[in-house]
């Protein structure tokens, strides 16, 4: 067994491998292949609150929280059109697409981003930051803390590998993952319904996240939206907490024989 967490998504050349992964095309995925978690921090841990100030009561508005990397709000216009001519290559069945400078990951949470920025009816609390304060080690993480803390909703998309390293943040705070789905394998996804954890929106349709999380928030009842954060929190400590996957991973063993 060999566990890889790493961002390429690139074939693992050994032999009668069996491979658990961070980072995983599905449409390519290999029989061999499993997908693992991104062991991110507790961050309740990180954050001085009560028990009982923990959960969010449901508003009339949806709150969604961003704080992180992305492609530009305003994109420039030579990349609109990049990504509109590759837009018609891939309809017509051509797999050469334009360089857009930006990967996947980082225009879907651009989409998702804008479509909830535009939508009055979507309480937004999105800033976009760069690497460097990202990874500050005195400044970096605590304003992401709180802005994980003080939303019902936070956008989750993939990064530089195909994975999202925030869902599994949004899970341990309790709290519901906006989670834009770029072709990605989650981890115990054979054993966990994670539509029933996320506001589940496909890639193609990232820049209608604003009517989506609507509809969702609009459907769910004040009773289960406390029961969803909570659900959430227990999942990331049965599952997604180093222990917990690997206190798991025995589930995975009937498939493995099937390999």
């Amino acid at each position: 067994i060999l566990f890889y967490y790493y961002d390429p998504v690139r074939k693992i050349e050994v032999p009668n491998a069996i491979v658990f992964r961070t980072s995983l095309l599905k449409s390519k995925k290999n029989k061999n292949e499993f997908a693992m978690p991104a062991y991110g921090d507790d961050l309740r841990g990180k954050k001085e609150i009560a028990d009982t100030d923990f959960w969010l009561v449901k508003t009339v508005l949806p709150s969604v929280g961003f704080r992180g990397q992305s492609a530009p709000i305003n994109l420039p216009v030579k990349l609109q059109l990049k990504r509109r001519f590759n837009t018609i290559l891939k309809k017509i069945g051509i797999r050469k697409q334009l360089n857009l400078h930006y990967n996947f990951g980082y225009l879907a949470r651009r989409d998702a981003i804008v479509s909830c920025i535009k939508n009055k009816n979507i309480q937004t609390d999105i800033s976009l930051t760069t690497m460097e304060q990202s990874w500050d080690p005195v400044n970096g993480k605590l304003p992401f803390v709180n802005n994980v803390f003080n939303n019902q909703y936070n956008i989750c998309v993939s990064g530089h590998g195909n994975y999202s390293f925030r869902l599994y943040e949004i899970l341990s705070a309790g709290r519901i993952p906006v989670f834009v789905n770029t072709d990605c394998v989650l981890p115990f996804e054979e054993f966990i319904d994670w539509k029933k954890h996320v506001v589940w929106i496909e890639e193609k349709d990232a820049d209608e996240t604003d009517q989506i999380l609507l509809k969702f928030h609009q459907s769910i009842s004040p009773e289960n939206f406390l029961k969803l954060q909570k659900e959430n929190r227990s999942l990331w400590e049965k599952y997604f907490n180093r222990a917990g996957f690997y206190q798991n991973l025995d589930q995975y063993f009937n498939l493995i024989k099937e390999v």
